[in-house]
């Protein structure tokens, strides 16, 4: 009996071409829909709805590379006229892209030293149970938000201390209650710092450039997120420890293990100090009026000097996440497209006339809404900045047509959308603890987990927007 196998020509089989048939018949009939949108929408809102709703259709349904998908979306923007090209220079020129360019470098030489280590050693010396270790281990990762950018770089600072505390434990048990922890901890606590994620970045810049425009430095983001963080990432620890760890288990006393074997290093109290002194500077700048992109870049500089901590320039520049850079970049672009062009005002109006005004005036229903869509949108698009570019235009500005403060809608959902590990593709950071060659967590535990901080998040978010932001200077109604 003989067996025959097919060309390596041969056409895809029909399975496979199916669902790639319904996106592209999905994407002409939404184009067709609005460019035979009613003729109040003029030629530059109706070509920006496309291109926008095409980059949606691509960051959710295909496997494009987000920032190809977000690239493309910002020349075509300029190609048909929507925007001029400066705007792509321009927003390659933002203060927040710099200001994350140095970050990076910073966190390059931080990566390089054994400072995060003997911060974490220091940080878990007081823990007694594996129940201290965790909570020790939480604040140990919240802070480091304030210095290293993005969450996918704090994972990759903390693998080393992942891995050494799991060596010293031998249990599969805690390996996993830990790898649970550790992503968990980082996506949660990025709303507490302004370089915390790149989607910070797509808010701020729909803040400083809508109808009511409001700035946000370092300080007041902080303000603002931390307390948030604080609450979701101890609540994260907890639901851990109680769903996947026995009551002994969490109760077993242990002794730490050595995270450095060496004494330390001038180079390190060097470099200490200066970004110690960073975080000061970048909190205070009314104190001295430096902006924080200039103030970081003179960190940068300072901190790669062979003199100073050994890791050269080219070495740390080399460690920068440029994708990221550039999808910040051209997602600023397709922002901007989106407000200048008219194109959220026309979408705003529409959906305000379409939507209960009795049930919108309702600050805790539009709240719920608002924080519900959030977090449930890394399911249909895994990039978080994707999904700030896509929920702001979309939900935020449109709910606050109804009296809100639009800062705070967005700032509601942008720190909703770091509610992302469901599944082991939902956030890069949750991949590095999942695919490890030592066993860490199955898709079981991470929905498992993910079903009980669900509820829990929209209820810190409702609250969080109704009571404690207002009374740290984000007021959720509208002032007359």
């Amino acid at each position: 009996m003989t067996s025959t196998t097919a060309p390596a020509d041969a056409c895809p089989a029909p399975s496979s071409l199916l669902p790639r048939l319904s996106i592209v018949a999905a994407a002409l009939l939404i184009t067709a829909v609005i460019w035979l949108a009613p003729a109040e929408l003029g030629e530059r809102p109706r070509l920006a709805f496309i291109i926008f709703t095409l980059a949606v259709i691509g960051w959710t349904f295909t496997r494009i590379n987000d920032t190809t998908i977000a690239l493309t979306a910002s020349i075509a923007l300029i190609l048909t006229g929507v925007v001029t090209h400066d705007k792509l220079y321009q927003a390659l020129s933002h203060d927040l892209i710099w200001l994350l360019l140095a970050a990076f470098i910073i966190a390059a030489v931080l990566r390089e030293t054994s400072l995060m280590r003997r911060a974490v050693a220091f940080a878990l010396k007081p823990a007694r149970s594996i129940s201290h270790v965790f909570y020790l281990l939480t604040l140990a990762i919240i802070a480091t938000a304030f210095v290293i950018p993005s969450t996918t770089s704090r994972a990759i600072v903390f693998l080393p201390v992942f891995l050494a505390l799991s060596d010293a434990f031998n249990d599969k048990r805690l390996t996993r209650a830990l790898a649970l922890l550790f992503p968990s901890v980082i996506l949660l606590s990025a709303c507490a710092s302004l370089i915390g994620a790149g989607a910070h970045v797509v808010a701020v810049d729909f803040m400083a450039t809508g109808t009511r425009p409001q700035t946000f430095d370092y300080l007041r983001w902080m303000k603002l997120g931390l307390p948030l963080a604080l609450l979701s990432s101890y609540a994260a620890a907890a639901a851990i420890l109680y769903l996947f760890l026995t009551p002994q288990e969490r109760n077993r006393t242990i002794d730490i293990p050595v995270l450095v074997r060496t004494g330390l290093d001038p180079k390190e109290v060097t470099v200490a100090a200066i970004v110690f002194a960073t975080v000061v500077l970048w909190m205070s700048p009314n104190l001295h009026g430096l902006p924080m992109a200039i103030v970081g870049m003179c960190a940068a500089i300072v901190l790669t000097l062979p003199a100073v901590s050994g890791v050269t320039l080219k070495s740390a520049v080399a460690s920068v996440e440029w994708e990221l850079i550039l999808f910040l970049a051209a997602t600023i672009v397709v922002g901007e497209a989106l407000i200048d062009s008219g194109a959220i005002a026309w979408l705003a109006r529409k959906l305000v006339q379409g939507m209960p005004g009795d049930l919108m005036t309702s600050p805790i229903v539009v709240v719920a809404m608002v924080a519900c869509i959030s977090l449930l949108a890394h399911m249909l698009i895994v990039s978080r900045t994707a999904r700030a570019t896509v929920l702001i235009p979309a939900i935020a500005l449109p709910a606050a047509r109804f009296g809100y403060e639009p800062s705070a809608i967005i700032f509601l959902t942008v720190t909703a959308t770091g509610f992302c590990q469901s599944f082991l593709v939902s956030a890069k950071s949750v991949a590095v603890y999942g695919k490890l060659e030592r066993p860490t967590y199955s898709a079981a535990d991470l929905m498992a987990l993910s079903l009980v901080l669900m509820p829990l998040m929209l209820v810190l978010l409702v609250v969080m927007s109704l009571y404690v932001w207002p009374a740290l200077g984000l007021p959720l109604i509208r002032a007359p």
